[in-house]
C-alpha cells in the first residue's frame, strides 16, 4: 500500500592483476628551463614585456629557451610545478635536448624515473614566443605548433621527440610537458 522505500543492489569488482600498477603521485605542468648569462631577454614568461609597458605580459609561469644559433646542440633541465619560475619550488623531472642543425631542430624530452609523460608541446621559431590565431604572443601549450598528446605517446612514456623543419637563423624553443608521478 505504501510503495517501495528501499532498493537492493549488487556490485562485483574484479582486478586485472597482470597490468602495470598506476604511477604514484599526480601530473603537473613542466617546462624546459633556460639560464644563460649572455641572454638578452628574460626567459620567464612572467617577465616578458613585449609591449614595453614595464609590466609582464603573461600571468603563467614557464620559460622560453633561446635564442639558439644554428648548429647548436644544448641540454636544458625540465622542471615541473615551478610556480612563478622558482625552480626551488619545483621538481627536476628530466632534460630537454635540442639539436638545431641545417634548418632542422630535433627536440627530445627525457624524463628521469619515476616520472612519465602524458603530453608534450613544442614551439621552435624566430620569435621569443609563438603567436595565436589573432597574431598575439601566446604561452598556451596547445598553440605551440608541435603537439603530442596521449594518443601519440606510449603508456608510461619517459621520452618523446619533436622534429621541426624549415628553420633559419637564431631560434627560440618553448618546451612544455604534462609530467606524471609527482609526489
Amino acid at each position: 500500500e505504501r510503495g517501495n522505500w528501499a532498493t537492493l543492489s549488487s556490485l562485483n569488482l574484479t582486478c586485472d592483476c597482470g597490468s602495470s600498477p598506476p604511477v604514484a603521485g599526480t601530473c603537473e605542468t613542466a617546462f624546459a628551463y633556460y639560464s644563460s648569462a649572455d641572454q638578452n631577454v628574460d626567459s620567464c614568461f612572467l617577465d616578458i614585456d613585449e609591449d614595453n609597458d614595464s609590466v609582464g605580459d603573461f600571468n603563467r609561469w614557464g620559460w622560453t629557451v633561446g635564442p639558439l644559433d644554428e648548429n647548436t646542440n644544448t641540454t636544458h633541465d625540465v622542471y615541473a610545478g615551478a610556480g612563478k619560475c622558482d625552480t626551488g619550488k619545483g621538481t627536476l623531472v628530466g632534460t630537454l635536448h635540442v639539436d638545431y642543425t641545417n634548418g632542422v631542430a630535433i627536440v627530445e624530452f627525457t624524463n628521469n624515473a619515476p616520472y612519465t609523460l602524458d603530453e608534450t608541446h613544442v614551439y621552435v621559431g624566430n620569435e621569443i614566443l609563438p603567436r595565436d590565431v589573432n597574431g598575439n604572443y601566446t604561452v598556451a601549450p596547445g598553440q605551440y605548433g608541435s603537439v603530442h598528446d596521449g594518443s601519440d605517446l606510449a603508456e608510461n612514456a619517459t621520452g618523446d621527440v619533436h622534429v621541426v623543419t624549415g628553420l633559419s637563423g637564431a631560434v627560440y624553443v618553448v618546451a612544455h610537458s604534462v609530467t606524471c608521478g609527482i609526489e
